[in-house]
């Protein structure tokens, strides 16, 4: 339900209490002066990506070739939010196309905390490859359709821990935003420490906790609906579609 207050667009959201969220103004010059290109395809982060084909090699996985991820001589190549969606619209294909976007994203998005993680993270995926890769493949589908749905595929049954051990969602919310390919109506996003923080201090979700220990399916939902609301009430205030 949307009121408008001397604040601006504001939205009641139901999560353990009514409270009332607002787009933050400071961040309104970005949508206003930027571009999907500029803000979002582009946006790119080094990787050694030598490296980690050398570790999962070694653990007995595979890792495809990224062709658009060129580089010269002693420089790390860059991995794009641009590179990812594509490999995100296979994702849903092939328990090995699923893998190969995880892997990219886990090196996309974790830089140092991924890199100490990666090898207890192979370690479980090795003991149970065939069961993790069916999960994968299956949010990747689900994650087209329903945000709550497909977070709930990397939750063991009736509770909030972890179906593939040092997954957790700051990592797997950005599988599910990827395997989108890019389409402006892909209802998933990344939940991550960053956006958590930004949600609790400069939108006024107060109680939000940073860690990810109280990301539930309910509270994953409830923020992907909240940034639909915002995405809407933003386009309109500068007269461009989504899409664009």
């Amino acid at each position: 339900m949307e009121f408008n207050g001397a604040s601006g667009p504001c939205y009641w959201l139901y999560c353990n209490m009514n409270i009332i969220l607002s787009f933050p103004k400071s961040r309104q010059h970005f949508i206003a002066s930027g571009s999907q290109q500029q803000f979002i395809y582009n946006h790119g982060v080094q990787v050694d990506i030598a490296s980690w084909r050398n570790k999962l090699t070694k653990a007995g996985l595979q890792l495809a070739g990224l062709p658009a991820c060129t580089s010269a001589k002693g420089i790390k190549p860059t991995i794009t939010r641009k590179d990812l969606f594509k490999l995100g619209e296979s994702a849903a294909d092939t328990p090995s196309d699923a893998f190969n976007l995880l892997w990219y994203t886990y090196a996309w998005g974790g830089r140092t905390s991924a890199t100490r993680n990666l090898s207890k993270l192979l370690g479980g995926v090795v003991q149970n490859k065939g069961h993790v890769g069916s999960i994968l493949q299956c949010a990747a589908q689900v994650s087209r359709t329903s945000p709550s749905a497909a977070f709930g595929l990397f939750k063991k049954p009736g509770s909030n821990i972890n179906a593939i051990k040092w997954l957790g969602p700051s990592f797997f919310t950005k599988f599910l935003y990827f395997a989108g390919g890019g389409k402006a109506a892909h209802p998933c996003l990344i939940l991550d420490e960053r956006v958590a923080e930004a949600l609790r201090d400069e939108c006024g979700w107060i109680g939000l906790c940073s860690n990810g220990q109280c990301w539930t399916q309910d509270v994953y939902s409830t923020y992907c609906d909240l940034a639909v609301q915002f995405a809407a009430s933003e386009s309109t205030r500068v007269g461009r579609p989504r899409s664009s």
